[in-house]
């Protein structure tokens, strides 16, 4: 999808992108000022510079497991925004991402994170919890910029695609394939299974 593509739409309300599209362009939608729901298919690695800035009635974003970066502005003025979910594989929140989202109530950052840069929530909402793991880059940047810190102790989504992606690599190192696997069981600290 290229850059501008759909910038200043107003009739669109939901978009569902098809799975083999892997890249969008910046701005791609900026302004469509109607769309409530967005999913980010998994083969899309970079959420760009103002993809969806002020997409003012946006409520859901799903899907981004393949995203590794959110780019400037990427969601900023997004006044309808009230949760969002930084998936596993993201390393990247970029400088105002989340700027003037003033309904972002929580935020789950995933231990991935490794930089989430200056102002990235500059003008959001003054009650925004930052949900992560203790002693993660989110945490220390959360704390430090005086943000409300909720801690995860357990992610199950984030423990089944580890899991999965070891089990995948192993069934390849010994030449077997899924059909070949009866049952898994997955426990967490031997406390919950999954």
């Amino acid at each position: 999808i290229g850059a501008s593509a759909f910038a200043s739409c107003s009739s669109i309300v939901s978009i569902t992108i098809p799975d083999n599209v892997s890249m969008i362009g910046d701005n791609a939608f900026e302004g469509c000022n109607k769309l409530t729901s967005i999913h980010i298919p998994d083969k899309i690695k970079k959420i760009g510079m103002s993809l969806f800035q002020d997409c003012s009635a946006l409520e859901s974003v799903t899907g981004m497991k393949g995203v590794t970066e959110i780019g400037y502005k990427a969601f900023s003025n997004c006044r309808k925004l009230s949760e969002f979910k930084v998936t596993s594989g993201v390393t990247l929140i970029s400088e105002m991402a989340f700027d003037s989202c003033r309904a972002l109530n929580t935020i789950v950052i995933s231990n991935s994170v490794t930089n989430i840069s200056q102002n990235t929530f500059n003008r959001a909402n003054a009650e925004l919890v930052v949900k992560c793991h203790r002693d993660t880059y989110a945490a220390t940047y959360a704390e430090g910029n005086s943000l409300t810190v909720e801690y995860i102790e357990h992610d199950a989504d984030e423990i089944f695609a580890t899991q999965l992606e070891v089990a995948k690599q192993a069934l390849a190192n010994v030449g077997a394939s899924a059909a070949d696997i009866a049952a898994i069981g997955i426990t967490n600290q031997r406390e919950t299974t999954i």
